[in-house]
């Protein structure tokens, strides 16, 4: 197979299945129903990282911080204290150094990227090891979201825009970025929809949700979009490229 075209349809692959396996994996593992958690506890060597997993992603992040609204971590410093006397252990450690959920750390990049791995590893089977140089862009990219943009996604725009590297500042003036803000604040308002920061697997898995006009007045309130005559709305943003 032509080397160019290995590269190219490993790079559609892989961007296919990382953002499919984000979005249902974000369903499965991080918000899993009682049922799937028995079951996890019922074998504990196999289902103990899933459980870590949802820990910190379900219940830290989603249940025990950003209680006030989206854009407030803690609500006093007493209130944080209180989690941290919750948190015991290697793996109370790890959340606190990934700011409870909030972005990767240490063997938690590795947690987060392996089942991604396996299918990237196929793409190479079905097209050869050129066809793996290919989909790493996804891979890279899937891992880079969670450990720099997550957080910014939680602050109020362009609160985030002084803070850290001159990529990342470039990444997060543009309207990508801007659409994103919106889409993962309504999965935190919902749970069960917006999985995905590499869009298109909510899509195709029939987890996309669009914001109602009571959502987009809360974002307003929130200042998580802007309505200045230069930065277009985020619902005009996502409506326009429904």
């Amino acid at each position: 197979m032509n080397t160019f075209f290995s590269i190219v349809t490993g790079l559609l692959l892989g961007y296919a299945v990382t953002t499919v396996l984000e979005s249902y994996l974000h369903r499965v593992i991080y918000h899993a129903g009682p049922r799937t958690r028995r079951l996890w506890a019922r074998y504990p060597r196999i289902g103990g990282p899933f459980q870590r997993a949802h820990f910190s992603h379900g219940i830290v992040h989603h249940q025990w911080t950003f209680r006030k609204d989206f854009v407030t971590q803690f609500s006093s410093q007493q209130e944080k204290a209180r989690l941290d006397r919750r948190l015991r252990g290697p793996q109370g450690s790890l959340i606190q150094r990934e700011y409870y959920g909030m972005t990767l750390r240490g063997v938690g990049i590795i947690w987060y990227n392996l089942p991604i791995l396996p299918c990237i590893l196929l793409v190479g089977l079905v097209v050869g090891p050129w066809g793996i140089l290919g989909a790493l862009p996804a891979v890279m990219a899937y891992s880079c979201l969670a450990t720099f943009v997550h957080p910014c996604l939680h602050r109020p725009h362009g609160d985030e825009i002084a803070r850290g590297s001159p990529m990342l500042r470039w990444v997060l003036k543009t309207r990508y970025m801007r659409f994103l803000r919106c889409h993962h604040y309504l999965h935190h308002r919902y749970v069960d929809c917006n999985f995905n920061l590499l869009p298109g697997g909510d899509v195709v898995l029939g987890h996309f949700r669009l914001p109602t006009a009571e959502d987009w007045n809360e974002m307003r309130r929130l200042g998580l979009v802007v309505d200045d005559g230069r930065t277009r709305t985020c619902a005009t943003l996502i409506h326009h490229d429904s």
